[in-house]
């Protein structure tokens, strides 16, 4: 079973900022916990709940440029 996901609309800014400092450009982060994987992803809010017991694994690719944000997320649980 799928982890369920809670989705809004960005936050509007004029500069994406990452919580680990990165501007414009390009991260790879993995996480393996649920709520830390929400949380990776610049100027989202997210909300995943794990549903069933298992080992949780995420990962995030984004790309910035002024005005336009890219991502490709992958999620799983053993």
């Amino acid at each position: 079973m799928k982890p369920q996901t809670s989705i809004s609309a960005p936050i509007k800014s004029d500069k994406f900022s990452h919580p680990g400092g990165m501007q414009h450009g390009r991260i790879q982060i993995e996480a393996t916990d649920a709520d830390q994987h929400a949380h990776n992803l610049t100027n989202w809010q997210q909300q995943y709940d794990q549903v069933s017991a298992g080992n949780f694994y995420g990962q995030l690719v984004e790309i910035q440029f002024d005005g336009l944000q890219l991502f490709q997320e992958h999620t799983s649980q053993a």
